[in-house]
């Protein structure tokens, strides 16, 4: 058994505990400044325990992501797969948007950790973990993407290695725009940011008509 499957055999109380130890000192200090023994200090663990559930520090971050970030998409996939048409596939992707924000960035570590994750340097996204864990985005975007499609909904001239490719890159640049302009928006700046970004979505990702 690898040491993070490991991980989910202990409660959910002390994976709450360890993960959250992680995010506080990854937020504060970044990725490479980060220290692990701070952050097994503040978990309560041994170093002993800490590497028998996770091999390095990187296994420790793809902890965190496919803790807090995730689940949410697998939700947004699962919502918009509800959909039936274009009307009602951007109107499910404007509602889960607008849900997803507000849980991230309307509590105490949401728009840190969002913050954190934009800003994480090209040598932790090219890492091997790091490489897993964007293959398994990569599958739930091509779902995503798929039903779309199937619906008429997203355009499908383009190949789908490009289409994910582009999604993820288009969510990235929007979430670090956002990241940077919340905290100084009103409530009506924010719901404008929200739309401009999901309009952003839909003019890249529509079909083209001729």
């Amino acid at each position: 058994m690898s040491p993070f499957l490991r991980f989910y055999n202990l409660t959910d109380e002390k994976q709450k505990k360890i993960l959250e130890s992680a995010v506080s000192e990854f937020t504060q200090r970044g990725f490479d400044g980060a220290s692990l023994n701070q952050i097994i200090s503040t978990a309560g663990l041994s170093k002993g325990s800490f590497y028998y559930y996770f091999e390095n520090k990187m296994d420790l971050l793809v902890g965190v992501l496919e803790h807090f970030v995730t689940p949410d998409f697998i939700i947004i996939l699962d919502e918009l797969k509800q959909s039936i048409d274009t009307t009602e596939f951007w109107s499910v992707f404007r509602n889960v948007g607008i849900k997803g924000v507000a849980k991230w960035f309307d509590n105490p570590w949401g728009l840190k950790l969002s913050s954190f994750i934009v800003g994480l340097p090209d040598h932790v996204m090219s890492s091997n973990q790091m490489t897993t864990y964007m293959e398994k985005w990569m599958g739930i975007s091509a779902k995503l993407i798929e039903h779309g499609q199937n619906i008429g909904a997203l355009r499908s001239d383009l190949p789908m290695l490009v289409m994910q490719k582009l999604w993820i890159a288009n969510d990235q640049i929007m979430n670090s725009w956002m990241v940077e302009e919340w905290e100084q928006s009103t409530m009506k700046q924010q719901e404008k940011l929200i739309d401009l970004s999901i309009g952003l979505f839909r003019r890249l990702f529509s079909p083209v008509v001729d």
